[in-house]
């Protein structure tokens, strides 16, 4: 299975702040949900998004 992960980071009032996607390639479904959640808790910090 070809995956794609993506999502939008939002403010406190839900207002957009920035999207992001990235390919994950061939991986099974509970590899993507793992990525999906590392990348949820990660990117933030990595964009210096406070």
């Amino acid at each position: 299975m070809s995956v794609r992960l993506g999502g939008v980071i939002r403010n406190s009032k839900g207002e957009w702040i920035q999207d992001y996607n990235r390919f994950l390639g061939e991986c099974s479904v509970a590899t993507a949900k793992i990525m999906g959640l590392t990348r949820w808790t990660t990117y933030p910090s990595e964009t210096r998004i406070e």
